[in-house]
């Protein structure tokens, strides 16, 4: 199969996961889908570090329970180094809240800027969950971010990381 067919299915292949779980959900009764905008933002803004591909800082800004935008930069060890940046919108279609704290789970679309000897631009299709305590403000996550390089030429790659971030004005009890 030839790159360009590859780049049209590949947004397609980023959305079948989810709404397969969408459908076992709805099929189910389930009822921890987020409704309407999802209510109020369960933190205002969070900032920490992400341990992966790459490696650096990390902060996401809260718009509402049900979205939000994720910003990073890094730098990669692996092929001779290089500097990363990346923004996401995010998406959270699936919220658990519990006694202890939150699990909102998220799809995602941003873009990614790699400044190397192998710089490139691409579009990020990010995946993952994460978790807010209650009684501590902080949250930890782990992404997955599919990347389909677009400049200079079309190309595909894996990213993602696990992170810990601090939570300012976290809403939980």
């Amino acid at each position: 199969m030839k790159k360009s067919h590859l780049a049209q299915l590949f947004p397609i292949l980023m959305i079948l996961p989810f709404a397969a779980i969408a459908q076992q959900a709805d099929t189910a009764g389930q009822s921890f889908l987020v409704n309407g905008n999802g209510g109020d933002a369960p933190a205002s803004l969070e900032i920490g570090v992400v341990i992966g591909e790459p490696s650096g800082l990390s902060a996401k800004y809260w718009v509402s329970k049900r979205n939000a935008f994720d910003l990073g930069v890094g730098w990669s060890f692996a092929d001779e180094g290089r500097f990363d940046l990346y923004g996401d919108y995010m998406y959270h279609p699936y919220y658990f809240p519990s006694e202890y704290g939150d699990f909102p789970m998220f799809i995602g679309v941003g873009g990614a800027l790699r400044l190397s000897d192998n710089s490139f631009f691409g579009v990020r299709f990010p995946l993952g969950a994460e978790y807010l305590f209650n009684r501590v403000p902080l949250t930890l996550f782990a992404q997955l971010a599919p990347i389909m390089e677009i400049i200079p030429e079309i190309d595909f790659r894996l990213e993602g990381g696990f992170g810990v971030r601090f939570a300012f004005g976290r809403s939980g009890s």
